[in-house]
């Protein structure tokens, strides 16, 4: 016979932090503006796990337009499965504005069904773009614009 939980109402995890998530959403932009380079066309391409961490910490797929939401979910919960990580972090990085697109909407909405399917609670679902990015799962997705980046020269 299985002995009774010690604590069956454990606390709740505590949210996770937001100036770590800004931090790790700004070195995921950087890193996003080292790999594009100067080309001009960009392939969306959604991430889960965390924003700026190590390779190991992340899990990528490029978007493909002939993706079905339930397929994009299933590829979102094949990414949680293979990560295993506390509190993950969905984002998407492509070209274009800062201004929600209709391939930001269907990932946010296959993000939304994995993570409920796997009774995980998402932090948010940001898209990072050249500019900065958005978080689409607040009220009010306003842009986040850090400063840019100024490249040092050495001294004469």
């Amino acid at each position: 016979m299985r002995e009774p939980d010690p604590d069956p109402d454990p606390e709740p995890d505590p949210e996770p932090d937001p100036a770590a998530l800004a931090r790790g959403l700004r070195t995921a932009l950087h890193s996003f503006l080292d790999a594009a380079g100067s080309r001009r066309v960009l392939p969306a391409v959604f991430h889960v796990g965390r924003p700026g961490g190590r390779p190991e910490q992340r899990w990528a797929v490029v978007d493909d337009s002939a993706y079905d939401v339930a397929f994009r979910a299933d590829l979102v919960a094949r990414g949680l499965d293979a990560l295993a990580l506390e509190d993950p972090c969905p984002w998407l990085t492509r070209g274009g504005d800062l201004v929600p697109a209709e391939v930001d909407r269907v990932w946010h909405r296959a993000a939304r069904l994995a993570y409920g399917r796997l009774g995980l609670t998402m932090p948010g679902f940001f898209v990072v773009t050249r500019r900065g990015w958005l978080n689409l799962a607040a009220d009010d997705p306003a842009p986040v614009i850090p400063r840019r980046r100024r490249r040092t020269r050495p001294a004469r």
